[in-house]
């Protein structure tokens, strides 16, 4: 049987401070498996965070805008919503 859990949740019960790659070597050794760490922070580096200067209606389409974003590389970008 799989299980999926947070560290943090399991940091709540144990109180330790272990980082995650010794806590899964240690329960590993201790008979429990950990097959994979999830890190929240994998894809974060293709995440940008942007401005919208201003919406506008799609001139093909009823139901899409097309906004204009200012992501801070001082280009405008045209993003289909």
């Amino acid at each position: 049987m799989n299980l999926l859990v947070s560290y943090n949740w399991i940091k709540s019960f144990l109180r330790t401070d272990v980082s995650a790659e010794v806590f899964a070597k240690e329960m590993s050794l201790a008979g429990n498996s950990v097959e994979r760490i999830h890190r929240r922070d994998e894809f974060l580096d293709k995440v940008v965070v942007g401005f919208v200067k201003e919406v506008t209606a799609h001139p093909d389409a009823d139901r899409l805008r097309i906004a204009k974003v200012d992501v801070g590389d001082g280009v405008e970008r045209q993003i289909v919503c």
